[in-house]
């Protein structure tokens, strides 16, 4: 097997089980919201069910963040690659993902370092079915470490159609 078509795999094994993970959530939250509508209408709600949809959303917001990067759908603001040709533009889109990569990275090990010192020694009650915060929280660190690492490929490919000369930069879909 080649390694392309090896690494075409892994990306499409991480595609599937994001986009798992994605309706997992997405359902979950429906479903409890849909029930906590039911039973506070009709019986008396549950009070963990608002933690759930919580923590819910979290993971659906940076799951779906690590998506829109490879999508190259994230929010960006593009001033000066958008008036930019050539390798001006491969220059100014390498550094603005390297920059992005950075920001992620440094996040990621940020609110990791925080998961361990604060979240794990912490005493403070589970916030529901005896589910430490750490576990829940642990999305936070996995979502930008896979952010920061989509931001590094797409510099990679920037460096390329610099060293090239492409015109083609950004508008193609990143694995």
């Amino acid at each position: 097997m080649k390694i392309k078509e090896l690494y075409k795999k892994i990306i499409s094994i991480i595609h599937f089980i994001e986009d798992s993970i994605l309706v997992f959530f997405l359902s979950l939250i429906i479903i409890i919201t849909l029930l906590q509508i039911i039973l506070r209408t009709f019986f008396r709600s549950v009070e963990w069910f608002d933690q759930v949809v919580r923590y819910s959303v979290l993971w659906i917001g940076l799951i779906a963040a690590g998506i829109a990067t490879y999508k190259n759908k994230h929010i960006k603001i593009d001033i000066i690659g958008r008036f930019a040709k050539g390798r001006f533009k491969s220059l100014t889109y390498l550094v603005t993902n390297l920059f992005a990569s950075l920001v992620s990275i440094i996040l990621s090990y940020s609110s990791y370092i925080y998961l361990i010192k604060i979240e794990m020694t912490s005493t403070d009650p589970a916030p529901f079915l005896n589910i430490s915060r750490w576990i829940l929280l642990i999305i936070i660190p996995i979502g930008f470490g896979f952010i920061g690492f989509r931001f590094l490929l797409k510099s990679g490919k920037n460096l390329y159609d610099f060293i090239k000369n492409t015109e083609k930069v950004e508008e193609e879909e990143y694995t």
